[in-house]
């Protein structure tokens, strides 16, 4: 994020203050100074959690309640539907400490893993139908394809319906918001020597290293 000729990590973190904290961390990490280093690594976990808040969780929240009366709120879909599959990818990449979803082979597979974490009945049979279906679909050619529609009239993540498979961008992006507060709870609380902190500071240096 650029703003007053800045570049911001998170709205209240410059770039150059993250790389100072991602350093610092190396610092103590390697020295052997474990309280100031656990003391750093909470500081990574804080941003990393506003960066997701403040590009994706926030802006989101605030568009589905300007248009939540809007009448064919359907249309609108596609916009939700577009950062839920970003923030479906970029949690497979935290947990996993990828730079990019198609690390871990097809990018297929983050949604094989993640959307069951979301509904124990999306089997990996649907999940790969909404990866082609939805993500694909409205990533690479602008609208759904593969028997695959946006609703609101329906609350679940997919769901058959005669011929379609129906899905919720509203319900997909609530269980989303609940996977990422349980997955910010559960890795504050983990040594920074863990191998989950490890992957989440991977991740980490490897967003700064995309900026200059």
């Amino acid at each position: 994020m650029f703003t007053n000729d800045k570049m911001y990590f998170c709205k209240e973190c410059e770039i150059e203050v993250a790389r100072a904290l991602y350093n610092d961390f190396i610092n103590a990490r390697d020295s052997g100074d474990s309280n100031q280093a656990r003391i750093k690594f909470q500081k990574i976990c804080s941003v990393m959690k506003k960066r997701v808040n403040d590009h994706y969780i926030s802006p989101i929240k605030t568009f589905l309640n300007a248009t939540c009366s809007h009448e064919h709120r359907e249309w609108y879909g596609f916009i939700v539907m577009g950062i839920n599959c970003i923030l479906i990818e970029f949690y497979y990449e935290m947990i996993y400490g990828y730079d990019q979803s198609s690390d871990g082979g097809e990018v297929s597979v983050a949604y094989k893993i993640v959307l069951p974490q979301l509904d124990n009945e999306i089997t990996e049979d649907k999940a790969k139908i909404f990866y082609k279906g939805i993500r694909c679909g409205i990533i690479h050619q602008g609208h759904t394809k593969k028997q695959t529609a946006i609703t609101f009239e329906y609350d679940k993540i997919i769901e058959k319906n005669g011929p379609y498979y129906l899905c919720n961008p509203q319900t997909l992006f609530e269980a989303l918001k609940k996977l990422y507060n349980s997955y910010w709870e559960i890795i504050s609380m983990k040594a920074y020597t863990e191998t989950e902190s490890e992957l989440l500071i991977k991740k980490f240096h490897l967003i700064l290293q995309h900026v200059n």
